[in-house]
């Protein structure tokens, strides 16, 4: 079966349910700042695109933990000889 492009894999929707229900983000807040009810957030199968900025900024989560289909993880810096 063909995926939807934009369509986060079901191991991000998780990731994001389990960020959101984790006790440490407060739907409700998150929710009063988007101008959204807590029951639309709790709905979401994935942050949407147009929200991941704001809610990370409001959140500190950072953008690839929200949406890792859409927003790359950052890489280790790799340090080598030449460059000490």
């Amino acid at each position: 079966m063909a995926k939807r492009v934009g369509t986060p894999p079901d191991s991000a929707r998780e990731a994001v349910r389990r960020e959101l229900h984790s006790g440490t983000v407060n739907l409700a807040e998150i929710a009063e700042e988007l101008g959204l009810s807590r029951q639309a957030v709790s709905g979401w199968r994935a942050v949407p695109a147009e929200w991941v900025r704001k809610i990370s900024d409001f959140t500190g989560i950072p953008p690839w933990r929200l949406r890792p289909d859409l927003y790359d993880a950052p890489r280790a810096k790799r340090t080598t000889a030449a460059g000490r």
